[in-house]
């Protein structure tokens, strides 16, 4: 987990600002042991196609189910 020196903090790596720096002091953060690196403004990584797939598969299957109870009730 990261650590900033001047606040006394662990930081969440989605806390850091942009640069990796502190939100609360705005100094700079050292990483923990096995942490990832921290942000150098490289953009997100993206969800992988196959997350994508399974998601969009659960969404066409829940709303098969709910025609099916619609045209059940009805």
């Amino acid at each position: 987990m990261a650590w900033c020196e001047q606040c006394d903090r662990y930081l969440t790596p989605t806390s850091l600002s942009d640069q990796g720096h502190c939100p609360f002091c705005d100094g700079q953060v050292v990483p923990g042991e096995g942490d990832p690196p921290l942000p150098s403004g490289e953009p997100a990584r993206k969800a992988p196609w196959h997350f994508k797939m399974i998601v969009l598969l659960t969404a066409a299957y829940l709303l098969w189910r709910l025609v099916q109870l619609i045209m059940w009730l009805f």
